[in-house]
């Protein structure tokens, strides 16, 4: 599942549509339209967060593919 988010994450960086993600990857539409509208679970955030108190807002964001102020509002 980890490995199918990066690759998600990686397509919409490279400026593929959904559609184009969802068939070639083979994942629900609606899967590829949460990373791209850059929902983060706030739960999921806190957890990694308390995991690792040394990462910063930023480096969550660029592993998550969502903008930082993303990540605050969740937190």
């Amino acid at each position: 599942m980890e490995t199918q988010r990066h690759e998600i994450a990686v397509m919409i960086r490279a400026h593929h549509d959904t559609s184009g993600i969802v068939r070639i990857l083979g994942v629900d539409r609606h899967t590829v339209h949460r990373r791209k509208i850059g929902e983060i679970d706030p739960e999921a955030a806190y957890n990694a967060f308390k995991e690792n108190p040394e990462m910063t807002m930023t480096e969550f964001a660029e592993k998550n593919s969502v903008a930082r102020t993303t990540v605050s509002n969740a937190v």
